[in-house]
């Protein structure tokens, strides 16, 4: 989950239980976490401030599920401050980690839906110190695992086939690297590299456009998404492949929405993108989308 800003102050101020005692706040967000009136919002977040700590608890309204737990210095929720845990639906841990002044501070690790460590990053003063990164097979083995450290300026990244043989073999000082390429984990070749650049894969005229399409596509199915009578969001995974095509488009939230159903089509026919590109290279990447639909009364 991304680090969450918060645009404006709480929304309702509920009651004081008693001389003493802490109070409590209710907040109401919209799918972008942004305060909004309870009648358009699809997230609301309870607090509770003892001393100087400031505790909220956020949570879906649809699906009534725990999305995270976050600490703030006071109740605008302008500066997180602590302790933050985020979640999936299943109630299985999705982040976790300190912040400190507004930054990311210590470990921070990430987990994917299935209990699987993908990312493990160390930060001083909200900088990335020394991170470490893990990939997965639908079956569960080990993808890619990458490790860097940026005091040093090193990277290194190990790459596996589904049956746990060496792939590949990355490592980077400065932006002198080499690779190291393996068949049936024997080693068949080794290439120089002269930058660590790496592209992110995109659409077309940018995010916006992007954004434009989903939401055409969306208005065509609207017929569709209103006879079947359910509210909900969705999170669609898919990869842009080193060709600019669509792939392996599936639901990891939500997949039992129709809305799920219609969000796959929508990314699985999009046009093509401009892949992402690693160490001057094309390669596979990962994409997420969320989608959320709600019916007016």
């Amino acid at each position: 989950m991304k680090q969450l800003t918060f645009l404006s102050i709480f929304i309702l101020f509920i009651f004081s239980t008693a001389s003493g005692q802490s109070k409590k706040y209710i907040y109401y967000f919209d799918q972008n976490m942004n305060i909004t009136a309870q009648s358009g919002s699809v997230f609301y977040g309870s607090g509770l401030k003892d001393g100087n700590v400031f505790e909220l608890k956020c949570f879906d309204i649809a699906k009534k599920y725990l999305v995270f737990i976050a600490h703030y210095t006071d109740t605008t929720l302008l500066k997180l401050n602590g302790l933050f845990q985020s979640y999936y639906e299943a109630g299985t841990q999705e982040k976790e980690g300190n912040y400190s002044s507004g930054r990311q501070e210590g470990l921070w690790q990430t987990w994917d839906s299935l209990g699987n460590l993908t990312d493990s990053t160390l930060f001083k003063d909200g900088k990335k110190m020394m991170q470490a990164t893990y990939s997965y097979y639908k079956n569960g083995t080990l993808a890619d695992h990458t490790t860097s450290d940026s005091l040093k300026d090193i990277l290194n990244e190990t790459s596996y086939d589904e049956q746990g043989k060496l792939k590949s073999e990355i490592h980077f000082t400065g932006q002198k690297g080499s690779w190291k390429s393996y068949k049936n984990g024997m080693l068949v070749s080794i290439d120089t590299l002269n930058t660590r650049e790496e592209i992110e894969a995109s659409f077309p005229g940018g995010e916006k456009v992007w954004t434009q399409y989903i939401a055409n596509k969306m208005m065509e199915k609207s017929d569709v998404l209103i006879k079947s009578n359910e509210s909900g969001t969705c999170r669609i995974r898919f990869i842009v492949n080193k060709n600019g095509r669509i792939t392996d488009v599936e639901a990891i939230t939500g997949k039992d929405l129709k809305l799920a159903e219609i969000a796959i089509g929508i990314i699985r026919n999009s046009p093509k993108w401009k892949p992402a590109s690693q160490y001057g290279r094309p390669v596979n990447a990962y994409r997420e989308q969320p989608f959320t639909f709600t019916l007016s009364n």
